[in-house]
């Protein structure tokens, strides 16, 4: 192929990869929801199981950034840090259960976990003192043993979500588990997911527990081996080098003694090692996954090609070419370097483990006839692949593509749509907002109270959600002007923001920093410039209230000369006098005009919680549809004795004209809702709201 049609075809395909969700931008909103998911995640399972000795982390695809809702599975990792697994055993720590990592008599990347301390006394001892087996005269941690006892939260809850929770047969180092739809997602999801291309749904939760291992041998072997070009950079292996990493249940296939043996891992430094990669890297490593879970995988005759061979290809790659290689108009080409890269792999029946490259990822999983199957795809692939994509392009345009194509690109558009709502709510939450949000669905037993709360939730939720959404299209409007010029300037520019992207996490912390201080600079103007309005307001009462008893004092002198008496016992008692609160106004202020609508909003005490309630709403419906929208509506409920109820009222309201908005097309109002408790000087007074800029 030429370059011309092979760089049209990298557009292409760049575009389309755009549109499923791989743009910078997504991606980085998912991996930034995923990090604070974590870490809400941890502090809830702390909570939950009332110890502080566990992590429990979120990894794989979705953790990455490239996985996607409904066709993605979520890969979870508890880490006991009451336990020590080194390789030293002068590094022992006696506070903690320690295991020395005995890997003589293993093969690489494996090891026997002999204990150190055996001090009964320890917790830990007695929380896995069930998995300990002697061999040889020690004591050693059997990994078959510690598999055969599910030890999860949900496994021992009896909330909505642990009931629906069925677990599956062991998988290598995980236990399988999947979340069952209850009545009301089935009846409202089956109809969509059969719409759906079927091989692609995936609705499974891979649970592993590990231990903490510190390894700085091997580290260190990694940290200054040579490298050519300039992937990793110099920061990004530091990072790496410095984060800890972790043992799992799971030994070598077809070796001995392979049921007490465990296997290493870096999650936490390969997930570093994504975050460091620019955009074109991650579309290469999307459209492998792909490549080896639709097609690869349902050709080889059983051989599967896993996500983790995937990435370890990308990062092989990304090691062996520049940086500037990796580029939109590239992309194509990086994709074929890696088909023929895991081509000579398959040959060779030996792919390295880029943390370790002693490791085969191959070693026993790949036969002579699978091998054979493998290699024929991979040729096709290398020599039609791009006619093949293009063609499906062309005939999905001309609305020929068949069937299954179409319900594939159906199902990446919903799996991209609910990913993208699933942000938007979250990304309003804080992280202890999250973390409340997480024990209480664990703990939620009743079906009607979760949709209840959920929907309560998302209902405050939604006015930011709607202005986010604005914000993000705005933004991708702009990716796709800028991605659809073709001429050499746009190129070059093109080039540089990508480059200006994937700069080191000083820059980046440093750019967060000064960001943080232009905003808090706006800020304080804001609050300035509202301070300044209070005090012009306060003058103009103030010289009001003066006028006022200018004519209240003339108006006493006059009743003096007349009954001198009388009046003094008036002006006496006028300053004891409480304001009325029965009429207030509501008042939207803009910078052009102001919104008065004065209502009396008093009720008897024993219909106050309905009848006040509708009042306010209905008010805040009239107020809300003549705010103008650049303006913001801040509800305050000042006086009331049941304010949910009014809470519930005004999200009704509020909720159905963002909704109206959001069908209409328009950019949503602005508003926000503050809630007060009652004040017990009024307590035949129902709803006084006041509306507030």
């Amino acid at each position: 192929m030429s370059e011309p049609f092979t760089t049209y075809t990298s557009r292409v395909l760049d575009q389309l990869l755009n549109e499923f969700g791989y743009s910078t931008r997504e991606i980085k909103d998912r991996q930034e929801c995923m990090d604070q998911s974590s870490i809400a995640r941890t502090l809830s399972a702390r909570s939950i199981q009332k110890r502080n000795d566990i992590d429990r982390i979120f990894v794989g695809s979705q953790r990455e950034g490239l996985g996607l809702e409904f066709i993605s599975d979520l890969d979870v990792i508890q880490i006991f840090k009451s336990v020590s697994c080194i390789e030293n055993v002068a590094d022992i720590d006696e506070s903690k259960l320690c295991f020395h990592l005995d890997g003589k008599l293993t093969a690489a990347g494996h090891f026997f976990l002999r204990l150190l301390n055996n001090d009964t006394k320890l917790q830990a001892f007695q929380e896995f003192r069930y998995a300990l087996i002697e061999k040889d005269g020690e004591l050693h941690l059997s990994s078959e043993l510690f598999m055969q006892k599910n030890d999860d939260m949900f496994a021992e809850g009896k909330g909505l979500i642990s009931t629906h929770t069925c677990y599956m047969d062991r998988k290598g180092p995980s236990i399988p588990k999947q979340v069952k739809h209850d009545e009301f997602q089935e009846a409202f999801l089956k109809p969509i997911l059969q719409t759906l291309h079927q091989d692609m749904l995936v609705n499974t939760i891979d649970y592993v527990r590990g231990f903490p291992c510190f390894v700085p041998c091997i580290l260190q072997a990694w940290k200054t081996r040579k490298r050519h070009c300039n992937w990793p950079s110099r920061q990004t292996i530091e990072t790496v080098a410095s984060l800890p990493a972790f043992v799992v249940p799971v030994g070598e296939k077809k070796t001995k003694n392979k049921d007490i043996q465990w296997r290493i891992c870096f999650t936490l430094g390969e997930l570093c090692l994504v975050k460091s990669l620019n955009n074109t890297h991650m579309k290469v490593y999307g459209a492998l996954k792909f490549i080896s879970k639709h097609i690869l995988n349902s050709n080889s005759a059983g051989c599967q090609i896993t996500s983790f061979m995937v990435k370890n290809i990308v990062f092989w790659l990304a090691e062996k070419r520049q940086k500037e290689l990796f580029s939109p108009d590239l992309l194509w080409q990086r994709i074929k370097d890696a088909l023929r890269f895991f081509k000579k792999c398959i040959v060779e029946k030996n792919l390295s483990y880029y943390m370790l490259p002693e490791r085969n990822l191959l070693k026993n999983r790949v036969t002579k006839h699978q091998q054979q199957c493998l290699i024929e795809k991979l040729d096709d692939l290398i020599e039609n692949g791009q006619c093949i994509f293009l063609t499906i392009v062309e005939d999905i345009e001309n609305g020929t593509a068949k069937p299954e194509v179409l319900k594939a690109r159906d199902t990446m558009e919903f799996a991209k749509t609910v990913s993208k709502l699933c942000i938007l709510v979250k990304r309003n939450f804080t992280l202890d907002q999250l973390v409340a949000y997480m024990e209480t669905e664990f703990h939620r037993k009743s079906l009607l109270m979760r949709y209840l709360y959920n929907t309560c939730i998302f209902a405050v939720k939604l006015p930011a959600m709607m202005l986010q959404r604005r914000d993000d299209l705005s933004g991708t409007e702009g990716n796709e002007t800028s991605q659809s010029s073709v001429s050499e300037t746009d190129k070059w520019k093109k080039e540089f923001h990508i480059e200006f992207a994937q700069r080191s996490n000083e820059a980046t912390e440093m750019e967060a920093s000064q960001l943080m201080g232009d905003q808090k600079d706006e800020v304080i103007c804001v609050k300035q410039e509202k301070e300044q309005e209070t005090n012009v307001t306060r003058q103009t009462k103030n010289m009001g209230k003066r006028k006022k008893k200018k004519s209240k004092n003339q108006e006493i002198k006059h009743s003096q000369k007349v009954h001198p008496n009388e009046t003094q016992t008036k002006s006496r008692k006028e300053p004891k006098k409480k304001p009325c609160t029965r009429e207030r106004p509501i008042e939207c202020r803009s910078n052009e005009k102001t919104l008065s609508i004065p209502i009396k909003a008093w009720t008897p005490r024993f219909i106050e919680s309905y009848l006040g309630n509708l009042v306010s709403s209905i008010v805040c419906f009239a107020l809300f549809m003549q705010l103008p929208r650049e303006d913001r509506l801040t509800i305050i409920n000042v006086d009331t004795s049941n304010p949910h109820l009014y809470w519930l009222g005004s999200l009704v309201v509020f909720v159905i004209i963002t909704l109206l908005d959001w069908l209409s097309g328009r950019s949503p109002r602005k508003a926000t809702i503050v809630l007060k408790k009652k004040e017990n000087t009024h307590k035949n007074y129902g709803k006084i709201v006041e509306a507030i800029n």
